[in-house]
């Protein structure tokens, strides 16, 4: 979670999410394939995003990173 994260770097949670959300200019997701299986979850992120909550993908098994939207809306997502 964000808070642990941030409880292991000594910082804040709201430090963490803003510099998950500003690593995306750096990181190109490979959107031709996609795992078989996916890890989703909702995570809450700083009032930058559109809605507070933000939407995060990863690897089943590799625990791989693959995408953090500022989004959750089932709308936006599809």
């Amino acid at each position: 979670s964000l808070k642990h994260i941030a409880n292991e770097l000594a910082t804040s949670a709201s430090f963490v999410a803003r510099m998950l959300m500003q690593s995306e200019t750096y990181f190109e997701p490979n959107w031709q394939h996609l795992p078989e299986v996916l890890l989703l979850d909702e995570i809450k992120t700083t009032n930058n995003a559109d809605e507070t909550m933000s939407f995060e993908m990863m690897d089943a098994d590799t625990h791989e990173f693959i995408d953090l939207l500022p989004f959750r809306s089932i709308f936006k997502l599809q």
